[in-house]
């Protein structure tokens, strides 16, 4: 079985998606933290995850969450997401 996870451009405004505190101050630093983090080459800042799962035999599954703001693919591969991205195409491949 072989797994990738992809790093793909997102699309949805950063305002008011990201760290939603409720409080207009953190929200307006922590966007203002992934533009920093975008204009210094991290596309991981703000991102959609794409995982795909791939059979022996060729077959795959993909999963995808956006709204991603890391920062990197490990730091991803640390959260819960992504082992719950791989178990749902995997159960979608009835392995």
């Amino acid at each position: 079985m072989g797994i990738t996870l992809e790093c793909l451009p997102e699309t949805m405004c950063i305002e008011g998606n990201v760290l939603a505190s409720g409080l207009d101050w953190q929200d307006q630093l922590a966007e203002a933290e992934v533009y920093e983090q975008l204009a210094n080459g991290n596309d991981w800042a703000w991102c959609i995850a794409k995982v795909t799962v791939t059979t022996e035999d060729g077959r795959q599954e993909c999963d995808y969450l956006g709204g991603c703001s890391y920062k990197n693919g490990e730091d991803f591969k640390t959260s819960g997401y992504y082992q719950d991205m791989i178990d749902y195409c995997s159960a979608r491949l009835g392995l």
